[in-house]
């Protein structure tokens, strides 16, 4: 690191809790992760027959899986809990979900996926030439 004090300079405030430590209004489940910590708002969602089958398709297609959508989406159960927020253990920042937003009422962009844009080099086809060289 080039400025090894800067972090602390940079901190105007204490630490006002640990966040290696599992609040009451947070779930962990270190059998299955043991750095996610899921936070409120928490939900029940009953699960449609459309969406447990677009949740099949994205496990086929993840995990490269033979079965059918429709039969991976059986294997789904009928209600699952919905999380708003989550975070790592250890670190205060968390990621919060559309859905986390719309129940405070807040309007921001949903930050639970990551945007990119596929970008075509036209120059593709010359070898020696740079593509940010026009």
């Amino acid at each position: 690191m080039k400025y090894p004090d800067m972090d602390e300079e940079l901190n105007y405030s204490e630490q006002h809790r640990n966040w290696n430590e599992i609040s009451c209004s947070e779930k962990y489940f270190p059998a299955i992760n043991n750095r996610v910590v899921l936070q409120t708002p928490h939900s029940g969602h009953k699960l449609t027959s459309t969406k447990k089958v677009a949740i099949g398709v994205y496990f086929r297609g993840l995990l490269g899986l033979k079965a059918s959508a429709r039969s991976i989406g059986s294997y789904l159960p009928a209600q699952v809990e919905w999380w708003g927020k989550m975070r790592f253990k250890g670190d205060a920042e968390c990621v919060r979900s559309c859905w986390a937003h719309e129940a405070v009422r807040e309007t921001y962009c949903d930050v639970s996926f990551a945007r990119f844009e596929l970008v075509i080099d036209e120059y593709e086809d010359e070898p020696g030439r740079p593509a940010w060289d026009k």
